[in-house]
């Protein structure tokens, strides 16, 4: 056999030892690459030397000695008339690595005996995990849950991905590792860490179950919504939602703007829609008359809405369509002329037998 590492050629090699060990991911259950050591030993006269740097015998072993010490060079293996070559880009293990090269004996200043130890990996081409043209080694991961007294389900779910190459940061591949968001759960935190080696990507994520979510890109939803009405039936309803989100999302659109969106839209779906087609076939419905929109400043995305009162959409259609006049602290609900805020109860025979909250 002969041997050729970092343009230093070895002919005629002895084979002392090559040990082929089968690596399993951190599970044990399946192999994912296999991991070689190769030892050989040679006699070189200076005869043979004639193309490495050095006009003296012991030049040319410390230039050697130098170029065979190099990690991450193409190793090439001559066998008869088969040849293999295994650069960087065929180990998965960050190598070829050798590991010594001994000078067993020099004659004089003719030859010297040598012998050269050298690691590298190479994949198992049947893993379960040959994905993504073989960028991947394996990905295993554990899912923990812990009920509380309230019986909210907390999750984390810890995992590895192993790559085969380290040219690239492994933070480039979360979106791999990233798992969904089951419904009815709030991501509350997620750690990512990438070895020193930056052959693998390490991850814990943290959910837990929550009646109401927040909307993307909101990270936190807060709110309530209150419906009174007082002994002279004067009706109001109240509504306050706070969201809260990182300072950046991942549109060109600036968070604030986005989590004001989702501000409005938490309040369309808790009402029904506010659309005029709407209005008038959903009697649950309800219609806004006022509201404020406020942003706070600091480290985080911050908006506020509230509004009041809310009046009931069938009502209100009914308002613009008998309309409703002022007639001192009694309803009128016979009169054409709109009136405004408070609103009262009225019950008249011109909403046909039918009660609604009117302005008087």
């Amino acid at each position: 056999m002969k041997v050729k590492y970092n343009g230093i050629s070895l002919p005629q090699v002895h084979t002392q030892q090559w040990t082929q060990q089968l690596i399993y991911d951190p599970s044990g259950t399946d192999g994912v690459y296999m991991r070689h050591e190769l030892a050989v030993a040679t006699l070189l006269h200076v005869d043979q030397l004639a193309d490495v740097e050095g006009d003296t015998l012991g030049k040319k072993l410390a230039f050697m000695r130098q170029q065979l010490l190099q990690p991450r060079k193409t190793l090439t293996l001559e066998i008869g008339s088969f040849q293999y070559r295994i650069g960087p880009h065929q180990d998965v293990h960050a190598g070829p690595k050798p590991q010594e090269v001994v000078v067993r004996e020099i004659f004089g200043d003719q030859a010297v005996r040598i012998l050269f130890r050298i690691e590298f990996a190479l994949p198992v081409c049947d893993s379960p995990y040959s994905s993504y043209e073989g960028k991947f080694l394996f990905h295993r991961w554990s899912v923990n849950e812990t009920i509380g007294e309230d019986h909210r389900v907390h999750r984390s779910i810890a995992g590895r991905l192993r790559l085969s190459q380290g040219w690239d940061s492994p933070h480039l591949w979360r979106h791999v590792v990233f798992p969904p968001l089951e419904y009815g759960f709030a991501r509350r935190r997620m750690v990512f860490r990438a070895p020193e080696d930056g052959l693998s990507l390490e991850y814990e994520v943290e959910d837990e179950q929550v009646s109401d979510a927040a909307p993307w890109p909101a990270a936190r939803l807060e709110g309530s919504f209150t419906i009174h009405m007082d002994h002279e039936a004067l009706f109001n309803a109240t509504l306050d939602v706070r969201l809260v989100g990182p300072p950046l999302s991942s549109q060109k659109v600036p968070a604030k703007q986005l989590l004001l969106v989702r501000a409005l839209q938490v309040a369309e779906n808790r009402f029904g829609g506010l659309l005029k087609k709407n209005l008038e076939k959903n009697e649950t419905s309800f219609f806004i008359t006022s509201a404020i929109l406020s942003e706070s400043l600091g480290d985080l995305a911050e908006v506020n809405l509230r509004s009041l009162p809310w009046l009931p959409a069938r009502t209100f259609v009914k308002q613009l369509r008998n309309g409703s006049g002022n007639s001192g602290n009694r309803c009128n609900c016979e009169t054409t002329t709109r009136c405004s805020p408070p609103f009262r109860l009225c019950t008249d025979t011109t909403l046909k037998g039918e009660s609604g909250v009117l302005p008087c």
